[in-house]
């Protein structure tokens, strides 16, 4: 647990339950390092299948509050001239949902996906919020 006064007396001025839950969580993220390095690595998967679809030229995964990676949009750009059947949509969002759920359950974490579909990746993010690509 850091010891660094400021957060020492942060966490004295808490309510006690909330301290103890505080204090859990920032004990199992020193224990555990690399369960972000897990985290990403499942957001890296899912990014991979979502690209092999049938008329899916590419996904880009955003974190939209980067560093915190846990709100994150899935961006899918389709091969040109073609839409996604309804059937192909509704597998992509069940990919997205069960990704994120596995992730909650794993973590114990809130996390929040959003597909959707774009026709420009280049003008409408932040570049340094992209935290997977297919084509990487």
């Amino acid at each position: 647990m850091p010891k660094t006064k400021p957060f020492k007396r942060l966490l004295e001025q808490m309510a006690p339950q909330r301290r103890t839950k505080i204090e859990a969580a920032v004990q199992q993220a020193l224990l555990n390092p690399t369960m972000q390095q897990q985290n990403l690595q499942a957001i890296l998967r899912l990014v991979q299948q979502l690209a092999e679809f049938d008329n899916v030229e590419r996904v880009k995964a955003f974190a939209i509050s980067f560093p915190d990676i846990h709100y994150i949009d899935f961006e899918l750009e389709l091969k040109p001239r073609v839409e996604l059947s309804n059937e192909i949509w509704g597998k992509i969002q069940d990919l997205v949902i069960d990704c994120e759920w596995e992730l909650r359950d794993d973590s114990g974490e809130k996390w929040y996906f959003l597909p959707q579909i774009t026709d420009n990746f280049t003008h409408r993010r932040d570049i340094s919020q992209v935290i997977a690509d297919s084509l990487n």
